[in-house]
């Protein structure tokens, strides 16, 4: 199962994804680094749970703390 999230998330490296949190936070960024379990690096990562953004920049997201991953629409 593991070798699926790493041809998924291969498919959207360097493009844009939000990620939800366990602790209800939304963090938006450019997906740069991941690994079969779903430890990703994301750079010019936003927490955007809020009306003012927080910038975070360069932040890696352990996948044990992540309950759901939004992927960009691709357009065909």
């Amino acid at each position: 199962m593991s070798d699926n999230f790493v041809s998924l998330f291969a498919k959207y490296k360097n493009k844009i994804i939000t990620v939800k949190m366990n602790d209800r936070k939304t963090i938006k960024g450019m997906l740069m680094e991941y690994d079969k379990i779903m430890n990703m690096t994301l750079d010019g990562a936003k927490d955007v749970s809020s009306e003012n953004p927080l910038i975070l920049g360069r932040t890696l997201i352990k996948g044990n703390s992540i309950t759901a991953i939004s992927f960009p629409i691709e357009s065909k």
